[in-house]
Parts: structure tokens; sequence; C-alpha cells
């Protein structure tokens, strides 16, 4: 008997340990885990990053891939005939992809951003905007323009390249996308910075979410992305020589060194300094959120908008933004590299960029379709009020039954009564 008692406290203490140690090593888990998402976000631009500097070493000519037909190519309109062969046009695979892609947006972004748009405008009369919801309502303005410029994008490779929307037009819808992305980019970071306020330093958080700030913030965010995507309006329509089209949203020969200079300062400012900021925030936020969930509770509204919010903003990064800076910078590169020394034995490699170009382009231009779920998550009041609209409509259904379910009895005596008239009962008096 106490062999088999020590042996139960030797076990039981065995038990013991071994729940301490993986209580440790599930702490220690917890603990790396704010860290795997930037890192790992990190480490993906750095793989696409050295993949841009192997396929952008003249080691590398990408002989193997095919070379296609030979067409004439509106890209080559004006280049040096001796050492541009114009052989790598994708006007039909742009023609394939754009417009579908473009209406398809234009409708998801706007019943989304209009209904969205809708909600706000109901919680501004009742309650007033707050500064996250103002953030958000900006945000949803520069998606409304993009939106807007996207059935004119798609009528002009409808019509085969054709422009006949004017100039002044095609530099406004040139520069509704860039201030589009740019703004999304910059509200995005807004909002990135008020949640880590919110949930590592809330006595700041107290301070600075008043509505004069934000609107200050937002008012400094238009005026800076104005001004960065103003070299927009000066691409207007170009005819082409050789068809006699109007062409709007080409790029031309004069315009790749030009571009290359812009691209590598917005590459900068527009993607790797967001980028940071963002990952920053998000480390120190979710670090935070678990060390508070043990305590508190994982079921708090805090963690579960905090959580959606990191998981909402990375996504529309690495789906929307990553890839189109990325394809971006190595496109510039590649049509640079052709205006200077020619196609030689690169073609099949230039118009696999071209089309890697014209897909990043659409997932870019699709992040007006992901805000609105971002508002529907993070939006202060927003789930509330459809929640509230929702039940306003539960209620009419069953007090319109409830008055039907009524009402069926009244009918019924009613129809009782009438009987009881047409068929009278005959009283007996003679018993």
């Amino acid at each position: 008997m106490k062999a088999y008692s020590h042996t139960k406290v030797l076990m039981g203490s065995f038990c013991w340990r071994s729940r301490e140690e993986r209580g440790r090593s599930q702490k220690r888990l917890r603990n790396l885990q704010p860290l795997v998402l930037p890192w790992f976000s990190v480490s993906l631009f750095l793989l696409l990053s050295a993949l841009i500097s192997d396929l952008l070493s003249p080691q590398n000519p990408m002989e193997e891939l095919p070379t296609p037909r030979m067409e004439s190519n509106p890209f080559c309109s004006g280049w040096d005939a001796e050492k541009v062969q114009c052989n790598c046009s994708i006007s039909e695979f742009k023609h394939q992809i754009y417009p579908p892609t473009y209406l398809l947006i234009f409708t998801l972004g706007l019943l989304g951003n209009l209904c969205s748009l809708g909600v706000f405008v109901s919680l501004c009369r009742k309650k007033g905007l707050t500064s996250v919801n103002l953030y958000l309502v900006n945000l949803l303005v520069s998606d409304l323009m993009l939106v807007c410029a996207l059935p004119f994008r798609a009528t002009y490779y409808l019509m085969d390249s054709h422009w006949v929307f004017g100039d002044i037009t095609c530099r406004l819808i040139s520069y509704a996308f860039y201030i589009n992305t740019y703004g999304s980019v910059y509200f995005l970071v807004a909002l990135s910075v008020m949640r880590y306020l919110a949930v590592v330093r809330p006595h700041r958080y107290v301070r600075l979410q008043t509505s004069r700030g934000a609107r200050a913030i937002c008012a400094l965010i238009w005026l800076f992305v104005a001004l960065v995507s103003a070299p927009m309006l000066t691409a207007g329509v170009e005819e082409d020589a050789a068809t006699g089209k109007i062409q709007c949203l080409e790029l031309t020969s004069e315009d790749v060194e030009t571009l290359v200079l812009m691209n590598q300062a917005s590459m900068v400012l527009s993607f790797l300094v967001p980028f940071f900021i963002i990952s920053f925030c998000y480390v120190f936020v979710v670090h935070s959120l678990l060390r508070q969930r043990d305590a508190q509770g994982s079921k708090r509204p805090c963690y579960r908008k905090s959580c959606a919010l990191v998981i909402i903003v990375i996504a529309i990064f690495l789906i929307c933004y990553l890839p189109y800076h990325v394809v971006r910078t190595v496109f510039l590169e590649a049509e640079r590299e052709v205006r200077i020394n020619g196609y030689g034995d690169s073609c099949g490699y230039i118009a696999q960029v071209r089309k890697a170009a014209v897909i990043t382009l659409c997932l870019a231009t699709g992040n007006s379709c992901l805000d609105p779920v971002l508002f529907f998550f993070v939006g202060e009041n927003f789930r509330e009020f459809l929640r509230r609209i929702k039940c306003r409509e539960e209620y009419r259904v069953e007090k319109g039954r409830g008055r039907r379910e009524q009402d069926q009895p009244r009918t019924e005596l009613l129809r009782e009564g009438d009987e009881d008239s047409r068929h009278p009962k005959v009283m007996r008096t003679d018993l």
C-alpha cells in the first residue's frame, strides 16, 4: 500500500511537471506569434526582391521562353526602329483581361461602397463620426473615385484601345488611379496607428482621438497624395501614326526614364515606409492582445476588432499592393532595357513581364472591393447599425404575422355570425 501511494505521488508530481512544461512551451509559442506575420511578410518581400535581381541580371536572357507571333505593337510607336523590334505585343491579352475585370470590380466596388456610405451617413446623423469612422469615410471616397473611373478604362479597351472621352478625362482617369492607390495606403496607415494607440497606449489614444485631429490628418493625407500624383496629369492622349487611333493609358518611349524615377520614389514613400509602419504597429498590437487574452478573455470586442484589422490590412497589402509594386518595378526596368538595347533574345521574357503587369494592376484595382469588408469589421457602430436594421425588419415581419393571427379569429366569428343570421333557430314554446 505504501509503495502504491509512493508511486502515485511520483506519477502525480511527474504529471504536474509535464503540465508546467507544456504551459511554458505554449507561452513561448504565444510570445513568438506576434513576430510570425510581419516577418513572414518581410521574408516574402525579400524573396521577391531576390527574384527581381535574378531576372534583371544579364546572365539570364530567358531564351527558353516562347516568343510570341509577330504583330504590330502600339507600345513601340515612336521608338528607334533599329534598336527595337516590335514583335512582343500583348494587346490581345489586355483586351481580354481588362474589360471584364474592370466591370466586375466596378459592380462589386460600387455596391459595397455605396452601401457603406449610406451606413456612415445614417451614423453621422445620429451620433456623429468618430475619428476611426472619419478615416474609413475618406478611404471610401478614394475607392469611389477609382470605381467611377473604371467604366472609362473598360470602354477604352473594348473599343480596341481607342479613346473617345477627350484629353482632360484621360488625365483625370490616370490621376484618380494613383490618388486611390496612395490614399488607400496612407489611410490604412492612419487606421493602424490609431489601433496601436488604442491597444498599446490607451491614454494617448484618448487625447488624440478627437475629430479635429482626425480631420487635420485626413487633409494632410489628401494634400500629400494630390502632390505626389500630380505628374500623372501631364500624361494626356496621343494619336497613333500607324492606325490613327487616339490612345490613352499607354506607355511611350519618352515616359520610361521619368516613370522609372517616379517608381523608385513611390516604392519607398508609398509602399516600403507604410508597410514597415503597419508591421511595427501590429507587432506590438498582437503582442499586447496575446498578453491580455488569458486575463480578460478572447471574446472581448476590442480583441476581435483588432485581430480583424490586422488580418484584413495585411491581406490587402500582400494581395493588392505587394505584387503590384514588385512587378511594376520589374516591368519598368525591362522596358528601359528594351529602349536601350532592343529586344534581342528576350522577347518572350518581355511578354511575360507585360502580362504580369496587367494582372497585378487588376489586383491593385481590386482593393476597392476589399475595403468594404474592412468597414464591416472595423467601423465603430457599423455592425451595430446593421444589426439594428435587421432587428427592425424581423420585428416588422413578426408584427405583421401577429396582426394576421389576431385578425383570423375575428373573421371566423364574423363568418359564424353571418351563418346564424341566414339560418335562425326555431324556439319551441309548446313544451
